[in-house]
Formats: C-alpha cells, sequence, structure tokens
C-alpha cells in the first residue's frame, strides 16, 4: 500500500483515539476477544475495503480481517462485506474510521457508477476539487465507479485556465508562452510535445504531456483555433446545450472536446449525446452522498 496513505490511516487513527478510547478501556478487560462483520445499509459500488483492513491491521497485526466482497462491486443493503476476528478493545477503536473511510470513498464510487452509466460517448473524468490530502483515495474511487481520472494535480498536465490567459495577455500568448517551454533535444524552441526536457523552472519533466485550453466563448475556441500551436484539448466551460452544438461544429475534430461545468445527472446524457470526447464534474467528488455501514458483534 502506498506509504502516504499508511500515514494518512494512522493519523486518521490518531485523530480519533488520541491518547486512548477511554469508554472501551473501561468497559471490557485486556484479553477479551469479539467476532464481528462489516454490513451495508444501502445498495452501492463498493470501494475502500482494503483501506479498512489495513485500519484494523494497524492497530493489532493479529486482527483476522475476511473480505466478503471486493472493491468495484456492486453491493446491496444488509450485504455483510467483511467478518474481524481478534483484540475487541483494538477492532472497537477502530471501527469509526474504518467506516468513515469506507462510507466517504463507496459514496464517491456509488455516485460516479451513476454519472458513468450515462456515457455511452464520452470518458466520464473527475476533477481537482477534492479533499485536501484525499485526493489519491477519492480519485481511486473514481475509478471503481467507472470514471477516470483528469490531472492528479498541477505537475501532470498542461491546463489553460482563464486566469492563466488574463495574466498572459491572449490566448495565442498563452499558447506561445507555453509552446516555448517544450525544448526540443536540440535546444530550438517550439517543438515536440514528446521530448523530455528540464523545465527551465525546476525539475519538471516534458514527457507527452497534453496542452488543455478552457473556453468560455465561441470566440475563445475560434482565437484558440487560429493559434501557430492549438491545444491538443479545448475545455467548453459552462456552456448551454445550444452553444455547446455550435462549439463542437466549430472545432470539427481539430483538437478534443471536453465539456465541464453544469453537468448534472439530469443533463448529462443530453450532453453525451452531442459527442465530446471527455466529460468533467466535480459532482461525483464533492456532491456524493456518504454510504452508511455498521459494524456488528456477533453474539
Amino acid at each position: 500500500m502506498n506509504k502516504n496513505i499508511q500515514i494518512l490511516i494512522k493519523t486518521a487513527l490518531k485523530e480519533d483515539i488520541g491518547p486512548g478510547d477511554i469508554t472501551t478501556e473501561a468497559t471490557l478487560k485486556k484479553d477479551k476477544t469479539i467476532e464481528a462483520h462489516i454490513t451495508s445499509n444501502q445498495d452501492g459500488t463498493l470501494c475502500g475495503i482494503d483501506i479498512a483492513k489495513k485500519v484494523f491491521e494497524t492497530l493489532d497485526k493479529n486482527i483476522a480481517f475476511k473480505k466478503q466482497a471486493n472493491d468495484t462491486e456492486k453491493i446491496k443493503a444488509n450485504q455483510t462485506i467483511a467478518k474481524l476476528k481478534g483484540s475487541a478493545k483494538k477492532i472497537l477503536a477502530g471501527e469509526r474510521t474504518a467506516l468513515n473511510f469506507l462510507g466517504h470513498l463507496t459514496g464517491i464510487a456509488t455516485q460516479t457508477s451513476k454519472y458513468a452509466e450515462q456515457c455511452k460517448n464520452a470518458e466520464l473524468l473527475d476533477t481537482r476539487k477534492t479533499t485536501p490530502c484525499l485526493r489519491t483515495l477519492e480519485k481511486y474511487a473514481v475509478r471503481c465507479g467507472g470514471g477516470k481520472n483528469h490531472r492528479m494535480g498541477l505537475y501532470d498536465m498542461i491546463l489553460i485556465k482563464d486566469n492563466h490567459i488574463k495574466a498572459a495577455g491572449s490566448i495565442e500568448n498563452a499558447l506561445m508562452l507555453v509552446s516555448k517551454q517544450n525544448i526540443t533535444s536540440s535546444g530550438e524552441g517550439g517543438g515536440s510535445r514528446t521530448d523530455t526536457t528540464k523545465h527551465k523552472w525546476g525539475n519538471i519533466l516534458y514527457h507527452n504531456k497534453e496542452i488543455e485550453l478552457e473556453c468560455k466563448t465561441l470566440d475563445e475556441i475560434k482565437e484558440a483555433l487560429k493559434a501557430k500551436t492549438p491545444p491538443d484539448i479545448i475545455m467548453l466551460d459552462n456552456m448551454t446545450i445550444p452553444q455547446i452544438k455550435k462549439a463542437i461544429a466549430i472545432i470539427n475534430k481539430k483538437t478534443k472536446t471536453e465539456i465541464s461545468g453544469g453537468i448534472t445527472l439530469n443533463n448529462i446524457k443530453q450532453i453525451d449525446a452531442l459527442k465530446p470526447d471527455y466529460i468533467s464534474t466535480s459532482k461525483i467528488t464533492v456532491s456524493a452522498p456518504h454510504h452508511d455501514y455498521s459494524m456488528n458483534i456477533e453474539i
């Protein structure tokens, strides 16, 4: 498991347990062992089962955690997804942290699956609107739900947004400046995007980085297409259905298209029918309802 995720789990346990679980310490004997099961209280798409397992293993490596279902599986209400056996004190101390991870990640996977099921033409993408320090897990949950990940951060893709354009002066200037950073191996500017060279600002490597440009109007799209080095992808941001139709016709497959902003379960099918390459939305992460789980001791 990723080292950062292990640190996250330890931090979450420390947050909840603090100096000690005083209720469990007061009510249970040290050598008390129990058997328990984790149950889903509603239908959904499972995500986080291995995280939950790691929570209990972090507290006590001797806790037996047997999965009854795997991530990406469709689960039903009242379905047991895991069985545990071991120290009562450790199992009860890890209960809430494990269920919190499960509930949050399953919620995202379930929400994503609902959106992904509506996409027959476009790939469904997430965004960088994630909970700080939980991005890796939340983007994993998106994949479990049938979506795909957009850029992980500011370092793995060039995405020119409205503030970049304002700061650069124009779309043409922004694209030109980006192009100049793609220095060829011979040292000449404006080279291939597939070259691997050190960025003059640090150790960022350019290697087949796609360039995406956010456009809010049809005029911005036309300006982008006329640029000496047009983008690989044009993002149509917060456009109406009629505007999207016109925009896709103007682009005419000269670049890939991504639709973003205002995507809901009520309109995503209609947008997908326009056959863009991608549809991106933060609704699958920031608006995903928490999935309800419970853990019960077997008597």
